[in-house]
């Protein structure tokens, strides 16, 4: 990687209600989400209150809950750029 160089990531915002919806049916606390998801509890908070994370932390969530991916992104992101080929929000 060059020095200074930041490379391009997609970050999704995630509809926090959903992901409380699906944890809340799964019977899991936000703790054993994390665990099962194999995520840190900040990202699992971030995803919880609707903020930017990575695809590959929303596919984790998304098999530790048993749904798809695109069910967990919030609506605004999705409609932004399914014109685009895809709902991703990109950032950087």
């Amino acid at each position: 990687m060059l020095s200074g160089v930041m490379p391009h990531i997609d970050l999704f915002e995630l509809d926090g209600a959903v992901v409380e919806a699906a944890r809340r049916a799964k019977l899991i606390s936000v703790k054993e989400l994390g665990q099962r998801a194999g995520l840190s509890g900040r990202t699992v908070w971030l995803a919880r209150n609707g903020r930017p994370i990575g695809l590959q932390s929303v596919r984790k969530l998304a098999r530790a809950l048993g749904v798809g991916a695109s069910r967990l992104l919030a609506s605004s992101a999705a409609s932004e750029n399914a014109g685009a080929g895809g709902m991703t929000r990109a950032v950087g």
